[in-house]
């Protein structure tokens, strides 16, 4: 039974198994209120040919310590609305909309770098079909060039670097970009 006032379903694929998905977006249709899909513990999962977290509204996928894909701590959220993705994007990077201009209040939701390293070392085991996968979306990888102390701020500060593993993983490590998305760029 629903709560008249409920604004949306959680459902959480569990033991890489999908829910009733077909059964939870009728209800969710019928009632105009939001599907989100906890795909925590079925990373991978497909039901009729689609990957678990593309059913919904949005998409949520832990990937701490004890998850299926584990970074030791992090996640990532899905979604195809724009207007809720561009939201997203600005709510894990302290509000920016661009490069130094904040319109919303925000928080620093993004991943460290050593944690994506881990799980992208897991991903190799199946590189060449996920990077199929994420390019039929349109997400392409991109690369972010610098260490942090080499950003003009730290370098007013007089902050040096010290950090060489980290320059080392800059010239290695690539991150997700939407294709076209020029705020990524």
């Amino acid at each position: 039974k629903i709560h008249p006032d409920a604004v949306g379903i959680l459902c959480v694929h569990l033991f890489g198994k999908v829910c009733d998905v077909d059964k939870l977006l009728e209800i969710t249709r019928k009632r105009n209120i939001w599907l989100v899909e906890d795909t925590s513990q079925a990373f991978g999962a497909e039901y009729k040919g689609r990957k678990a977290g593309t059913f919904g509204d949005i998409g949520t996928f832990s990937f701490y310590a004890t998850k299926n894909l584990s970074t030791f701590e992090g996640g990532m959220i899905s979604t195809n609305n724009d207007k809720l993705a561009l939201k997203m994007r600005m709510l894990i990077n302290h509000g920016q909309t661009s490069k130094y201009h904040h319109e919303h209040l925000g928080y620093n939701y993004r991943m460290p770098q050593i944690c994506a390293l881990i799980g992208l070392t897991q991903l190799k085991l199946h590189k060449k079909g996920i990077i199929s996968e994420l390019g039929s979306y349109g997400i392409e990888n991109g690369h972010y060039p610098h260490v942090i102390y080499n950003q003009p701020l730290y370098k007013k500060l007089k902050i040096n670097g010290g950090c060489p593993n980290a320059e080392k993983l800059t010239k290695k490590v690539r991150i997700l970009l939407k294709k076209g998305n020029k705020f990524f760029r």
